[in-house]
């Protein structure tokens, strides 16, 4: 029963961090449009983009299968 627990969490591990590097690229993607459009646009120089986040889920803080995730 212990190895199924095991394999069952190495899968559960395994898909957040799939999801989680989904959403960084997302938002790494989106952050680049907006700096593209600042640049397009002629704001860049005078504009500061702040972007904040609590990283990741309680779930997944609990467990901590994301600590040292290279997506």
């Amino acid at each position: 029963m212990q190895a199924a627990s095991s394999s069952r969490v190495q899968l559960d591990t395994r898909a957040a961090k799939v999801q989680y590097c989904g959403e960084v690229k997302c938002i790494d993607d989106n952050v680049g449009k907006l700096l593209q459009t600042l640049d397009e646009r002629g704001l860049a120089e005078n504009t500061i983009v702040v972007f904040t986040s609590d990283h990741v889920s309680i779930k997944i803080t609990y467990t901590r299968p994301l600590i040292g995730c290279r997506c």
